[in-house]
């Protein structure tokens, strides 16, 4: 554990720190290790495998180099010898994991030795998986590495050119003496499958063979993995639900991930599963695990092609809802919204129809089936709204018949979960509600009726809730009326992002007294529904279109609860969410929000300067601070001096290593930084109090500009800085500390084709340094 905590990367933007350190450990040492590691798998009680962790990162670091090329085949003899114990097969294939996982997020160059070893890493996974009586852990660690080895092939540079290996490479000149190992598919239904391997299991001294060396090729992967993976899965005796609580969740990623990786040839395995009516099997979890294969592959099918075989399908589905056993009826359900999803733009009317009903019959079946069934009318009814702009039926919604019901249905149901006690209750609540608000957020303008109408139901829900708290008896029931008071403010929320601009007027009063209230009566320890209806307030703010006059009498009323949540420093969500919510009051206010800003700034620079503040509330506090600058222009003088200093100390700090923020969360921090900086610097200040501060500034500026996907605005920033130092001070003052990466950064916008405003900037910010163009 010690050495995994040594050599293993926590975040990506360390991981070049996390390879130097263990290269210098010196090369006897790291051999050591890496034949000890080798070693101790199989040998820990403890899982996940810290050895197998070990390898992965080592491997990571050494093979790019072209170093440890043997950790491959040993961890592949491991997995296929005949005396080797579980435990060590276990070890060697979630190594075999990390592998796939880490050198697959590497640049292209690095991809080559992993192609050269896939298909015998293939055949040892298959082998393994043709095993008896493994655990629920190794189960799933087999699933895993598949899954990381499936999303190696899919992205790898020449999948093309894997995909003919894996499938069709039968001319292999060393290939002798071919032994042939048949497959238990599905109870002997398919014992046409092969895996053909060369010296596989060489016993001659009475033990597992070298896998060194041995030559092992698959007549058709593809053929041969969907039939094994059913067979797996049909006996995996953890049903490995996700969070929306359906089954088999890694073998699900598996076949989509097959799916990515031979697109439209899935049609002759899904062909295959269905003339040998394998979704007719007599045991249901294998019934279940062919439903899920079937809704994971047809996405994939191109729908001009197929569309008659899609409908066919479809239509077998449907009448398979009828199926006795729960876990089957589930898998039916998604794969009904995998497929309809991916064709709806096809799909005619009947058929919509047909799909709609059957789902709305089963939304009082068993909580799993119920979960999945609300996650598949969300995302078809999130697929219709963004057809609407496709289609040459104006407004036409495929859901428009059915809008209503469902979600009348769906509301009807939630009332009746939301008081059930359990992890499991809860998580079920959440995704009706979940899916409610999609509903919401998503509607179409046939619909808008329908959704006035809902929310009006849920305000005087959230009333009822505000005035009956005094009924709640015990800590339970005031913790399920806390659930139930999110989750409404939540869904209220999309109205207001969805509302039509005068009924965001007619409705203002009457939202904003509501989410006073919410806060003001609200005893949720979590914070959760205070920083909700904070949300909702900024939403409000950002959505009301009325004379400033108007929004002031509001923001009377408001500013008193956004007070309490800036200083709310011990519920970091409320701060956050208080913090978010001063932009849009800003951009309302201009020059009125002058009287506020004193208290405010204070209690932000406070925040700032907190040791216990991290560096993601730090970030929201400085584009805060920024927006504050912006809006109040010359008024923030006074505070001028004091954000730049605590600027400058938050950059050392994130200057530092970090574990806690990746390359992206850093590269956000910086942006943000950059973006107050400009901001500040725009109010009219005495220079003196800049002058200190040049250096760090142009120094962020040159971390910068080596970023990818550097956006305009960004850019923008950098030459309107870079203007107001060389026009406020002499440009003998700043051109020290100009980089040439910056420079030729500035010289590649003049080459920008797509923003003459871009090109402008650029070359105005070269003229101002006199640096030629």
């Amino acid at each position: 554990m010690n050495i995994k905590n040594y050599i293993a990367y926590p975040s990506d933007n360390v991981a070049d720190e996390y390879y130097i350190r263990w290269k210098n450990l010196g090369s006897d040492c790291c051999d050591y290790l890496k034949m000890m590691m080798l070693q101790t798998l199989g040998t820990e009680s403890c899982q996940p495998s810290y050895a197998a962790k070990c390898i992965g990162c080592v491997a990571y670091y050494e093979l790019p180099d072209d170093n440890w090329p043997q950790v491959i085949p040993t961890l592949v003899k491991n997995m296929t010898g005949q005396y080797i114990s579980q435990a060590t097969k276990e070890a060697s294939v979630e190594a075999i994991g990390y592998i796939f996982h880490l050198i697959g997020n590497l640049e292209n160059d690095y991809y080559q030795y992993l192609i050269s070893e896939c298909e015998d890493v293939l055949i040892a996974l298959l082998v393994v998986m043709s095993e008896e009586r493994l655990s629920q852990d190794f189960q799933h660690t087999i699933l895993t590495t598949l899954h990381h080895f499936l999303i190696f092939v899919g992205k790898s540079p020449i999948r093309d050119d894997m995909i003919n290996v894996l499938m069709f490479d039968q001319n292999r000149d060393e290939i002798k003496d071919i032994e042939y190992w048949p497959c238990e598919i599905l109870h002997q239904q398919d014992d046409d499958v092969f895996i053909e391997s060369y010296d596989m299991m060489n016993t001659s001294n009475g033990s597992s063979g070298s896998v060194k060396g041995y030559s092992g090729i698959i007549k058709n992967a593809l053929g041969c993995l969907i039939p094994v993976l059913l067979e797996f899965t049909a006996n995996q005796s953890d049903l490995d639900r996700d969070d929306d609580l359906l089954p088999f969740t890694m073998a699900r990623q598996c076949f989509q991930a097959l799916g990515v990786i031979y697109q439209a040839d899935v049609i002759g395995p899904i062909q295959d599963m269905i003339d040998k009516n394998y979704i007719r099997h007599h045991r249901s979890q294998s019934r279940a695990s062919t439903v899920l294969a079937l809704g994971s592959l047809c996405p994939f099918l191109p729908i001009s092609k197929h569309y008659q075989f899609i409908c066919t399908l479809l239509s077998l589905l449907i009448e398979m809802m009828k199926d006795p056993e729960e876990i089957v009826r589930q898998s039916v359900a998604w794969a009904i919204g995998q497929i309809a999803i991916q064709s709806l733009c096809r799909l005619d009317r009947e058929m919509i129809k047909s799909i709609v009903d059957v789902l709305l019959r089963q939304l009082n079946d068993n909580p799993y089936i119920l979960a999945t069934i609300c996650k598949v009318l969300a995302s078809l009814g999130v697929e219709s709204y963004h057809l609407q702009a496709a289609d040459p039926i104006p407004y036409y919604y495929r859901l428009s018949l059915y809008y209503e019901e469902i979600v009348f249905e769906l509301l009807h149901i939630a009332d009746r979960y939301w008081k059930i006690d359990g992890e499991q209750a809860f998580r079920l609540f959440k995704i009706i509600y979940q899916s409610l608000q999609q509903f919401v957020q998503y509607s179409p303008i046939d619909c808008y009726d329908d959704v006035k109408t809902i929310t009006t139901i849920l305000k005087n829900k959230l009333r009822v809730t505000l005035q009956g708290k005094e009924d709640c008896v015990c800590e339970n029931d005031h913790i399920q009326l806390v659930k139930l008071q999110c989750e409404l403010c939540m869904t209220l929320q999309k109205f207001i992002y969805r509302a039509h601009t005068d009924d965001i007027s007619r409705y203002k009063d009457g939202l904003i007294t509501l989410m006073i209230s919410v806060f003001n009566s609200s005893t949720d320890k979590s914070g959760n529904l205070q920083s909700i209806a904070l949300s909702n307030m900024a939403a409000l703010a950002k959505r009301i279109r009325v004379d400033l006059s108007d929004y002031i009498k509001y923001i009377h009323k408001i500013m008193p609860f956004l007070m309490i949540g800036l200083k709310d420093i011990y519920r970091n969500q409320v701060f956050i969410s208080a913090v978010r919510t001063l932009e849009p009051v800003c951009n309302k206010l201009r020059d009125n929000f002058i009287p506020y800003s004193s208290e405010i700034m204070a209690i932000l620079l406070e925040n700032l300067t907190a040791n216990s503040r991290n560096l993601h509330s730090n970030q929201e506090i400085i584009a805060a601070i920024g927006i504050i600058a912006y809006t109040i222009g010359i008024s923030f003088h006074s505070y001028i001096k004091s954000v730049l200093e605590l600027l400058d100390r938050v950059e050392d700090k994130v200057n530092c290593v970090n574990v806690s923020m990746d390359y992206w969360q850093l590269r956000s921090f910086r942006i943000t930084c950059l973006q107050t900086y400009r901001h500040v610097l725009a109010v009219k200040a005495n220079r003196e109090l800049v002058r200190p501060h040049i250096a760090n500034i142009i120094k962020l500026i040159d971390v910068i500009v080596p970023l990818e996907q550097i956006s305009s605005e960004e850019l923008i920033h950098v030459g309107h800085i870079l203007t107001y130092f060389s026009r406020e001070f002499k440009n003998s003052v700043i051109r020290p500390f100009i980089t040439s990466q910056i420079v030729n950064w500035l010289k590649c916008g003049l080459k920008d084709i797509d923003s003459q405003k871009i090109t402008l900037i650029c070359k105005q910010t070269l003229d101002q340094l006199n640096l030629p163009t």
